[in-house]
C-alpha cells in the first residue's frame, strides 16, 4: 500500500529494515546517506519494495509541496493504520499507530524505573508532537514546528544556538546553592518566628536549594532562648551552654553539602551559627565584632563560598 502511494506521488521511498535502509533510487536530498554501508539500493523500481519484509517504518522524500500535497490526499483508511509524519525538510515519515516516540519514552521510563515526572524531551518537528506530551516536561526549540511549539511547556533556544544545552543548564543541571530555612520561611527562629526574604527566594528560582537550620539540626527547640558566642562556646542567655548543639547541627549542615556537592550557602547575618563576617559579642546587647557563626566558620574551613541576604546578588553576578 505504502509502494503504492510512492509511485502515484512520485516520491522517492526509503524502506527500513534492521541493519539496512533499503530504495530503488537515492535521492540527491539525502545527502547524509550518501556512501553509507547501511543503504543498499535495489534494481526493479519500486515494484521492487514490495518483496521487503520485516519493515521498521518508512520514509517518503520528495519536496516539502510535493509530500504536504500526497499528505493530504492518503486515503483514510490507511491513515487509520499508520501515522504520517513531517520529520523535517523533504522527509515524510510512517509507523503503525502502535509506535511513536511517546510510546518508546514511556517503554524506557519502564525498563530504568524512573517516574515520568522527572523526564524531559525536547524536539523540533512533528514527529516529536507524541514525546513531547508524554515527558514530564516537554520541550521545543525556538525554531521548531509551530506545532510543537504550542503543546511544548518550555520554548529553548534554536537547534543552532545549543538549545538543548540550554534545556540542560536551566532545567536539569540546576546550581545547587545551601540556604538558611528561615530566609526562605521556616519557623526555626530562635523566637519561632522566620526571616523570610521574598526577593532571594524569587532571585534563586533558577537554584535547586538546600535548605539549612544548624540550630534545629543541633536538636535545640523552636522557640529557644536566644545564644551568642563566647570565645569558643556557644551560651544562651542563661548562662546555659550549647556549644554542643551547634556544632552537631554544623557537622549535619557540613555532610548536607558534601552529600549534594554543594560550594556555596547563603546563610542568615549576625546568627551565632550561620553569621559571616560579624556576630554579636556575647553580651545580648546587639553589639557586633568581626567573626563567624560555628556552622560558617565550618562551611569556610571546607571551601565553601560563604554569602548572607545582605551580599548574595554577587552570586547571581558571577553566575550571568
Amino acid at each position: 500500500e505504502l509502494v503504492d502511494l510512492a509511485i502515484k506521488f512520485n516520491l522517492n521511498m526509503l524502506v527500513y529494515q534492521k541493519d539496512y535502509i533499503v530504495t530503488d533510487y537515492l535521492d540527491d536530498r539525502i545527502d547524509l546517506l550518501k556512501g553509507q554501508s547501511c543503504v543498499k539500493i535495489i534494481e526493479g523500481g519500486k515494484e521492487a519494495l514490495k518483496s521487503l519484509t520485516d519493515v521498521y517504518k518508512v520514509v517518503f522524500n520528495a519536496s516539502d509541496e510535493e509530500l504536504f500535497a500526497a499528505r493530504d490526499k492518503i486515503p483514510t483508511e490507511l491513515l487509520s493504520r499508520y501515522n504520517f509524519v513531517y520529520t523535517g525538510k523533504n522527509f515524510l515519515e510512517v509507523n503503525k499507530k502502535t509506535i511513536d516516540k511517546g510510546i518508546g519514552l514511556k517503554r524506557l521510563i519502564e525498563i530504568l524505573n524512573i517516574d515520568i515526572n522527572n523526564t524531559y524531551a525536547v524536539g523540533d518537528e512533528e514527529n516529536d508532537l507524541s514525546l513531547v506530551k508524554a515527558a514530564g516536561i516537554g520541550c521545543a526549540v525556538s525554531n521548531a514546528n509551530p506545532k510543537l511549539k504550542e503543546v511544548a511547556s518550555y520554548i529553548t533556544l534554536s537547534n543552532e544556538e545549543d538549545g538543548v544545552a540550554h534545556i540542560i543548564e536551566k532545567l536539569i543541571l540546576k546550581p545547587k546553592i545551601i540556604v538558611s530555612a528561615c530566609l526562605l520561611g521556616d519557623n526555626c527562629k530562635y523566637n519561632g518566628g522566620d526571616n523570610y526574604n521574598s526577593q532571594l527566594v524569587s532571585d534563586l528560582k533558577d537554584y535547586e536549594i538546600i535548605k539549612i537550620c544548624p540550630e534545629c539540626f543541633g536538636g535545640l527547640p523552636t522557640p529557644r532562648i536566644p545564644a551568642e558566642i563566647i570565645k569558643d562556646k556557644v551560651i544562651n542567655k542563661e548562662g546555659i551552654d550549647v556549644t554542643l548543639n551547634y556544632h552537631k547541627g554544623a557537622l549535619i549542615s557540613l555532610e548536607l553539602a558534601k552529600k549534594h556537592l554543594v560550594n556555596q550557602a547563603i546563610l542568615k547575618a549576625k546568627s551565632p551559627s550561620c553569621g559571616v563576617g560579624k556576630i554579636y559579642d556575647g553580651t545580648f546587647t546587639n553589639t557586633l565584632i568581626d567573626g563567624d557563626g560555628v556552622c560558617a566558620k565550618l562551611f569556610k574551613e571546607n571551601n565553601i563560598e560563604l554569602y548572607t541576604e545582605n551580599n548574595y546578588q554577587e552570586i547571581l553576578k558571577k553566575k550571568s
